[in-house]
Order: C-alpha cells, then sequence, then structure tokens
C-alpha cells in the first residue's frame, strides 16, 4: 500500500522535485507503440509503490502499452510539452482525448490516422506554440483548436463537423480539407498557404475557409478540386471573410 513515513515522504518529494528539474528541462518524447483506446488506455498508478507513476514521465498504460491517451495525459499530468511520435495505422478513438500543453507536437510520420466518433467528439486542442504535422484527423466534432501560434503541416482533416479552429498566428500548409461541414475558421495574422506548400479545400457542405480575424494571407491553394488538381469537388462557399486587411491570392492565386 502507499504508506511511509513523514521522514521518507519528504525524501521521496525531495529526489522526485530534483529528478523533475533535471529530466523535464526539455520537451518530453513519447513513442507511441500501440492504437489502442480501450480501458486500459490511461497513465497506470501502481498501487503498491510510493512513486505516482502516472506522472514519472513514462507514457505506460496497465497493460504496459504507449497508447495516445496515455501519452497525452502523462503529460498533462506532469505538466509539460510533449512530442508524441504516432505509430502507423488507425488510432480509433473511443475516450476524450485531453487538450496538450502549449510547445506540443503530434507527428504522424505521413501514416498514421486518428480516427473520432462523430460530431460530438472532441478532436486535437493545443494551447500555444503547438505543431501538428503528417496525419490524418477524421471524423471529429473539431478536428483541431488551438489558441494561438498554431502550424499544422501535411494533415488531412477528412469528414469533420469543423475541421479546425485557430485563434492567432496559424500557418496551415500542405493540408488537405475535405468533406467537412466547415472547413477551417482562422483568426488574426494567420497564414493559409505558402508558396509551394499547397492547401486543398474541397468538398465541403458549407464554408470551406471562413476569416474571423484581420491581416490573413491566403494564397496558393485550391478551393473546390482535388489533389491531382482537376476533379471538381465544389465548395457551397469557398471563402467568407469578416475580417480586415486580408490578403487573398498573394503571389500566387489561390
Amino acid at each position: 500500500m502507499k504508506s511511509c513515513s513523514i521522514l521518507s515522504f519528504i525524501i521521496v518529494l525531495f529526489i522526485v522535485g530534483a529528478l523533475h528539474n533535471v529530466a523535464y528541462s526539455q520537451t518530453l518524447n513519447f513513442n507511441v507503440n500501440s492504437t489502442a483506446d480501450d480501458q486500459w488506455a490511461f497513465p497506470y498508478d501502481n498501487p503498491d509503490t510510493e512513486v505516482d507513476e502516472s506522472s514519472d514521465g513514462i507514457c505506460r498504460d496497465s497493460l504496459g502499452r504507449c497508447t495516445l491517451n496515455a501519452a497525452v495525459q502523462e503529460a498533462g499530468n506532469i505538466g509539460e510539452n510533449v512530442l508524441i511520435n504516432l505509430p502507423g495505422g488507425t488510432i480509433v478513438m473511443v475516450n476524450t482525448l485531453p487538450g496538450l500543453g502549449d510547445g506540443s507536437v503530434i507527428d504522424g510520420h505521413g501514416n498514421s490516422t486518428i480516427e473520432f466518433s462523430g460530431p460530438t467528439s472532441t478532436g486535437l486542442g493545443i494551447g500555444y506554440n503547438g505543431t501538428i504535422k503528417n496525419l490524418t484527423i477524421r471524423n471529429a466534432g473539431q478536428g483541431i483548436s488551438a489558441a494561438s501560434t498554431m502550424t499544422v503541416d501535411n494533415v488531412t482533416l477528412d469528414n469533420c463537423l469543423m475541421g479546425a479552429t485557430f485563434g492567432t498566428n496559424c500557418t496551415i500548409v500542405n493540408s488537405k480539407i475535405k468533406n467537412c461541414q466547415s472547413g477551417i475558421l482562422a483568426g488574426d495574422s494567420c497564414t493559409i498557404g505558402e508558396p509551394n506548400k499547397r492547401n486543398y479545400f474541397y468538398g465541403s457542405t458549407g464554408t470551406a475557409l471562413a476569416i474571423m480575424g484581420n491581416n490573413v494571407i491566403v494564397q496558393n491553394n485550391y478551393f473546390g478540386l482535388q489533389e491531382d488538381g482537376t476533379t471538381v469537388s465544389a465548395n457551397p462557399i469557398g471563402i467568407a471573410i469578416w475580417g480586415m486587411n486580408n490578403t487573398i491570392g498573394g503571389n500566387s492565386s489561390s
């Protein structure tokens, strides 16, 4: 059982605190090795030890796996940002996925899909200075949400109620936003597409890109065309603009 004397408890706190200062000064790096999201897919704390393993900086559930939920919640328990490397294949989310801390990164390495349970499900959330790249997010109520300074690179948002919502200073490149009811809602100072880093917006049943903020740059994107550049998959509304001082087209037409 988790019982100890006051002295041993103080010693444990001292040691754990010292290890925290040394080990967590840099971003945690978790390599997810399981696509499971079941009743065991959470950080595990062994009741027979004095240390709380659910916040020891090791991604591990009760079956010894590093799942996506275990990785996200372990980082949250510690209060650190984290680099999460996803395995190949599809992670079908059953449980709610908490938001990630500021500065966190999720990398699917080009062969990972996170599939959510439909329009009431929450997708991936990051506070500030986050990056999501090289993966597909499917069937989410909201695929991605971020407060500020978010980078989305080589991400496919597929069949989401809302593809993504960004506060300020977002950058979205090399991505596909397709078959969503609404595509992207962008706040102030977002960059949507760059030279040689095109996005594709198609198959929306509503507005593909809603610009709610000011000083947004939209360039080098295809609206209503699939990746081959010729197959038409129209959006009822391509771009809707509410803000001011926005640039549509830039040096390369959208």
